[in-house]
């Protein structure tokens, strides 16, 4: 009798375990991405974000993007560690990525509504740089609260391997 097939075996999937390294090299790279636009377009990007905001389709589209993010990521680590993604998981981090996302966004409201009944000189301004580092933390925080979350929760419950 032969030996069986390689491509007839059964591929065991183990659950997907999240790594904090992961999550902190995006947090980096989104960063790095910030800076860079922050850096060479110093005119434009402060006023696309403001008016972005402004007009109300600020949030909504950087919780669209984070979310994408997110599932991207947790689909690439699913990959690399061929393990099998988590359905409970994965809403999980949808869940948490958009209440980080909507919490930066009433924190955002309530800094600008400050800010202007202050009605000091350059108000203008200074909605603008609150609005930009209100965003940078919310991007750096959409990434790296569902991660660490999903993380403490694994190491909080582990399962007993068979």
């Amino acid at each position: 009798m032969s030996a069986p097939a390689p491509a007839l075996a059964k591929v065991r999937y183990v659950a997907c375990k999240v790594r904090m390294g992961d999550a902190a090299a995006l947090a980096g790279l989104l960063s790095l991405c910030f800076g860079v636009f922050v850096l060479l377009f110093p005119r434009w990007f402060p006023h696309f974000i403001t008016e972005s905001w402004q007009y109300g389709t600020l949030v909504p589209v950087l919780t669209f993007f984070s979310v994408a993010l997110n599932a991207a990521m947790y689909l690439r680590i699913a990959h690399k560690q061929l393990a099998r993604p988590e359905p409970l998981a994965s809403g999980f981090m949808a869940l948490l990525t958009v209440g980080t996302v909507m919490g930066f966004g009433f924190l955002l409201e309530s800094v600008a509504l400050h800010a202007q009944l202050q009605a000091g000189p350059n108000t203008q301004a200074r909605i603008t740089e609150e609005v930009l580092a209100l965003i940078y933390f919310a991007l750096i925080g959409a990434v790296l609260v569902p991660h660490f979350v999903i993380r403490f929760t694994q190491n909080l419950f582990k399962r007993s391997e068979p």
